[in-house]
């Protein structure tokens, strides 16, 4: 039949579908070429850069391609069920729920009744939750699973210093260090308490003026708690997590040693939870599409140490571990090359060592 080009909004966009146009950034950056085949890390970027629609060629994907999809989300869906079915995962999104309730109370009274934070009680059920979980994968694809349940500002913030203390513990920090970048991973987001819904919830792309707006939250947030009795560094967090290690963030544009640790650690785990809740109407998330996101998205723009240290760790958590590539093959992980997102895999099959680096049209679809 005849194909032509209509618009798809984003979170109708699915894997397979052929781009009509150059999809490009607010500042005309190229995010994906035209007549691309769309995949999870494509549409990942088009969320992440807040792109409400996409001109898409009309048309049937082709049967094999199909087919390679439906086999692909079948082996994520195995495993997230697996993940979900543990019995005490109902227990743990009651607690998830209850503890973000309690949260978002505990920060109205921060902002409109000026209450001293108590720190040991904020981030008790944060703690706790995070004690719960046996893997790095276990946790991501929880998170997920909890991001179609409550996609807010404060279950974002439950999020982001959960991961935040992940990274810590893998940075070597010590308790103190976790507590506070965890309560800093709970607060990066107060200001926004400040932000009408009007806008903090608008459906579509929002207005210059809006988006301004929207970045003042920032300042909001620190000055709500710049004379709490807090360690310093947790409120530098709330008022740089949009900085990045290369300048180009918000809201001053400082960039390398004038950012603290608890700052550069929370801006990781707000982007990596801000690109992975735009994608929670997919089945699962691979964790090598998480790792190529960022290195698309540009590794410079986060501090060395800690960007290194928290994609390598969940890229190297896989090390042994079976995967299903873009080709429908089954192979296991030998070890990790220079490109985190692509290691070096052994088929099953042939037992032929694949370095993926070397091979651009072949990539992980899945951890099986």
């Amino acid at each position: 039949r005849n194909k032509y080009v209509h618009t798809v909004k984003v979170n109708d966009l699915t894997e397979g579908m052929i781009v009509a146009q150059n999809v490009l950034s607010r500042m005309g950056q190229i995010i994906v070429y035209k007549n691309s085949c769309l995949t999870k890390q494509m549409i990942s970027q088009i969320c992440y850069y807040q792109i409400p629609s996409v001109e898409i060629i009309d048309g049937e994907i082709p049967p094999q391609t199909a087919l390679a999809l439906e086999h692909k989300h079948e082996v994520e869906k195995t495993y997230l069920q697996r993940v979900l079915s543990r019995p005490d995962f109902e227990k743990f999104k009651e607690r998830y729920i209850s503890a973000i309730a309690l949260m978002e109370n505990s920060l109205n009274d921060i902002i409109f009744r000026r209450i001293e934070i108590d720190e040991p009680d904020l981030i008790e059920d944060t703690v706790n939750l995070f004690n719960r979980f046996d893997s790095t994968y276990e946790l991501f694809a929880i998170i997920h699973e909890l991001q179609k349940i409550d996609s807010s500002t404060q279950a974002h913030s439950m999020n982001v210093a959960i991961i935040s203390r992940l990274i810590g513990t893998w940075a070597g920090m010590d308790k103190a260090d976790l507590d506070n970048v965890t309560l800093a991973g709970l607060i990066h987001d107060i200001g926004k308490i400040k932000i009408p819904d009007i806008i903090l919830l608008k459906p579509g792309k929002l207005t210059t003026s809006e988006y301004d707006f929207v970045k003042k939250h920032t300042i909001f947030g620190f000055e709500a708690i710049k004379d709490q009795r807090i360690d310093k560094r947790i409120k530098d967090a709330v008022l740089l997590h949009h900085e990045r290690y290369d300048g180009s963030g918000y809201p001053f544009g400082y960039k390398g040693e004038k950012l603290c640790n608890y700052a550069c650690i929370v801006s990781i785990a707000d982007v990596y939870d801000a690109m992975t809740s735009v994608r929670c109407y997919h089945d699962a998330i691979c964790p090598f599409d998480v790792i190529a996101t960022f290195e698309q998205n540009g590794l410079c723009r986060f501090h060395p140490d800690f960007i290194y240290t928290f994609l390598h760790k969940i890229a190297d958590s896989y090390i042994g571990s079976e995967v299903l590539l873009s080709t429908e093959e089954i192979a296991k992980i030998v070890c990790l090359d220079s490109k985190l997102s692509r290691p070096v895999v052994k088929l099953e099959m042939t037992d032929e060592i694949i370095k993926l680096k070397e091979h651009p049209d072949l990539y992980i679809q899945a951890i099986i």
